[in-house]
């Protein structure tokens, strides 16, 4: 029998400090985890509050020593969905070797036992997850997290789904979209908007891959590919669905340089990133000894891949004692990108403030 977890408890993203002194995990603000509390002996199913699904079999967590767990068992999930949840969990959309992917979400999961102690999967079992119905970007794929001065990058790791069946029912949406415009809780393809003279004139519906190279050129389309497919873990920790940028028309490479001015502590300490307006990407900079200014690229000649004529901000943050700095710069992403900030020393207050500013649902929960 399953045994279906309904039980949340929720941590305040702006959780109140308990000390004049900021810590590490307060930069941005406190994540939102979901804990369950589960009996190890039977299957259940898990939902968090953004809407991720955990399907776990029974006696599926073992100990440091092999043996199964005792029935009483802790999960903890981070769901990181938005740009504001990857801030706060302090994760980028870089894999391992710096290129850039864009994220259709992210979770984390471990399993700990009433003593606190991290338990694993045992080597038969697998989780089976589900993301929430999100917009997932095509050719996306299932990346593991690797964690990297204390910032979550992306390896492209294996699933063992099934994605032979998925593949040919996208197939055959592009062939027969009327038919096949709504297979279940699996897979939707939506409409895109054709305007011609101003108006709506035309509907269709077809995969993201398809459009044809004439309509992509004149950008009068937006079409998404909704998948909730499963896909299955063998371990504990981070994971990511990604779709990697690819260079073409609308993703070219950019020389960004940013020079950071009232540095009060190493350069290397200063916490910079590029985050996208309205795509879920999010980069760390990192500081150019050579060129003595920060920059994103990890290319020979520090070029990066970037989506142009985008909006994004440019955040700096780094804190020296109990003292806080912050700058912040609204930009449009271009082939050369050189750009000035300069620090100021503020409250937690009001980084919580600016901070909203830029992304107002920091700090919702819904």
């Amino acid at each position: 029998m399953k045994n279906i977890v309904v039980f949340v408890v929720v941590m305040s993203l702006f959780a109140s400090c308990m000390s004049d002194t900021l810590k590490e995990s307060e930069k941005y603000g406190n994540p939102i985890v979901n804990y369950f509390v589960i009996d190890n002996s039977k299957d259940t199913v898990l939902k968090g509050i953004e809407g991720t699904i955990l399907k776990i079999p029974a006696f599926c967590f073992i100990d440091s020593s092999g043996n199964i767990a005792n029935n009483s068992i802790k999960v903890a999930l981070n769901e990181v969905f938005t740009k504001e949840a990857m801030i706060a969990n302090h994760t980028v959309t870089q894999d391992v070797e710096g290129n850039v992917l864009e994220s259709s979400g992210m979770i984390k999961i471990e399993i700990y036992n009433k003593e606190q102690q991290k338990l694993t999967l045992a080597p038969d079992k697998q989780i089976e997850v589900q993301f929430p119905k999100t917009k997932t970007l095509i050719d996306s794929k299932l990346y593991k997290g690797k964690a990297k001065n204390g910032i979550v990058f992306w390896e492209e790791t294996k699933s063992d789904a099934d994605e032979s069946e998925w593949f040919e029912i996208v197939e055959r949406i592009v062939q027969r979209p009327a038919m096949y415009a709504h297979l279940g809780d699996s897979i939707t393809v939506q409409y895109f908007k054709l305007q011609i003279d101003g108006k709506d004139t035309l509907k269709i519906k077809l995969a993201e891959n398809e459009i044809p190279e004439w309509l992509r050129k004149r950008k009068l389309y937006s079409a998404f590919l909704s998948v909730s497919a499963p896909f299955y873990i063998k371990e504990t920790g981070w994971y990511n669905v990604d779709k990697l940028l690819i260079e073409d028309t609308d993703n070219q490479f950019s020389n960004v340089r940013i020079r950071v001015k009232n540095i009060p502590a190493n350069p290397n300490e200063v916490d910079l990133k590029l985050v996208f307006k309205t795509r879920n990407i999010l980069l760390s900079g990192f500081f150019d000894e050579q060129q003595n200014c920060y920059a994103f690229g990890y290319e020979q000649d520090g070029k990066i891949l970037l989506p142009q004529k985008e909006k994004a901000f440019i955040i700096a943050m780094c804190y020296h004692g109990q003292d806080i700095y912050f700058a912040s710069k609204e930009i449009e992403t271009d082939l050369s990108m050189k750009y000035n900030i300069s620090l100021e020393k503020t409250s937690l207050e009001d980084l919580k403030k600016r901070m909203r500013e830029m992304f107002p649902n920091l700090g919702n929960s819904n």
